[in-house]
């Protein structure tokens, strides 16, 4: 349905391409990968492979019998999975699980679900003996790997400090201040500065960290760091995603939207999501666009990823400067549900039946399946960053600089605790430990 589409030996753009499948072929599926981003085809006009499942019109299908009734027959999860046979043009990093105790991203994970595996328990109590502390206030949101809690201060450093007793471990300089989140993996720590100056930082415990590579980059970041494999995203406030090589720091390719703002990348299977004055979907390893809808007139807030899904195999759910809540198919851009709403969301977060929407001064909880508003909870004041989630518990923090936990079923506050400061970022929750 978009005109001559590409057919690889298998389901990626590191396979070969095999041949192009004319506009309008009829052709027959026989199997899937596990996130439904690229289908397998057959058997019709001597063409066999793989092909994005947004290249196709799938249509004229029956429901297999053990189906609810009410499903979509055209739908590739009654697709059986299937194992590719070809090799690969190249070896392909596989995708690194985030640890439980870590929060290396932004929001966590490449998704950005900020969705943590352990409860979030009160009551709540002060962990260090004395707060860490820089010469100048934090200017960045924290991130937590292995023994490390990181964090930049207007000093224009990037702090580690140890996870358990809150001493200094290392501090690095930089030209400027970071303001937006670091990213780590694989004993790496990637950060930006006002700039535009990315470095990456070998950690190398409680000695000065081994600086791995340099770029100044074209332009400074409007978002935090995201990771993908080998690969580095670096949102610029020139409204272009950059995808770095995360070893060496060479561009594998660059994208440029236009909107108001370009947000943090949410990372799926083999697609990254760009949030501009369109929602764009671009293959991760080449850049290209796999769909785009410009119908949204404005992202207001970071995409977020999941997988399985409810409605769909994979999902993409995405705020709006319009105030609504869309969800989306992750993989074809089809759109499922839409909460509509005149209040401006700027965050998401989600677990395996709701999404939890936050505003300025509010909190709701959206159901999954239809986007139906199940609780709100009107905040005290003005939050910091968007909720976290973790077994049947909500954390929501204030720029004044109280945390609260609420019951994620009801929206009803369990308890509150205040620190005596003004947050200059949004927590991070890492084997209970919540830090701010």
């Amino acid at each position: 349905d978009q005109g001559a589409v590409d057919v690889y030996a298998g389901p990626g753009v590191f396979f070969a391409r095999s041949t192009a499948l004319p506009a309008n072929q009829a052709v027959i599926l026989q199997g899937r990968t596990a996130s439904g981003e690229w289908v397998y085809l057959c058997c019709e006009a001597n063409v066999e492979g793989w092909v994005r499942t947004a290249f196709l019109r799938i249509q004229g299908n029956e429901l297999p019998p053990d189906a609810p009734s009410n499903s979509n027959p055209n739908d590739v999860r009654w697709l059986a999975e299937r194992t590719p046979t070809a090799t690969p043009l190249a070896p392909q990093p596989t995708p690194t699980l985030v640890p439980d105790s870590d929060y290396p991203l932004f929001r966590r994970d490449p998704g950005a679900q900020a969705r943590v595996n352990r409860p979030l328990l009160p009551p709540l109590r002060f962990g260090w003996p004395d707060p860490a502390t820089a010469s100048r206030s934090m200017s960045s949101p924290v991130i937590v790997v292995g023994s490390s809690v990181l964090v930049a201060s207007q000093d224009q450093h990037l702090y580690s400090f140890d996870k358990l007793q809150g001493n200094q471990r290392w501090r690095y300089q930089f030209p400027s201040f970071v303001q937006f989140a670091p990213a780590a993996q694989d004993n790496l720590v990637y950060a930006i500065d006002q700039d535009g100056v990315l470095v990456a930082l070998e950690d190398q415990g409680n000695r000065t960290p081994v600086e791995r590579w340099r770029r100044n980059m074209e332009s400074p970041p409007s978002a935090g760091l995201n990771l993908r494999g080998d690969l580095l995203f670096v949102p610029g406030v020139n409204h272009t995603l950059y995808a770095l090589n995360r070893q060496d720091g060479g561009e594998r390719w660059r994208f440029t939207t236009s909107g108001n703002y370009l947000h943090y990348p949410a990372i799926g299977d083999q697609l990254v999501y760009v949030g501009d004055g369109a929602l764009t979907a671009l293959d991760v390893y080449s850049g290209t666009v796999v769909w785009q809808n410009t119908a949204v007139n404005g992202v207001s807030g970071p995409p977020v990823y999941s997988r399985p899904g409810v409605r769909a195999l994979a999902e993409l759910f995405v705020a709006t400067e319009l105030g609504g809540v869309l969800d989306f198919d992750a993989n074809t851009g089809t759109l499922l549900w839409q909460h509509v709403s005149a209040e401006r969301t700027t965050d998401l977060a989600l677990d395996d039946t709701t999404v939890y929407a936050a505003g300025r001064f509010f909190v709701k909880a959206l159901d999954r399946q239809t986007g139906q508003e199940l609780w709100r909870y009107n905040a005290p004041d003005e939050l910091m960053g968007g909720p976290i989630v973790g077994n049947g518990r909500l954390l929501i923090a204030f720029a004044s600089g109280a945390v609260q936990i609420l019951d994620a079923f009801r929206g009803v506050v369990l308890y509150t605790q205040s620190v005596p400061v003004r947050l200059a970022g949004p927590p991070a929750v890492s084997d209970g430990w919540i830090f701010v």
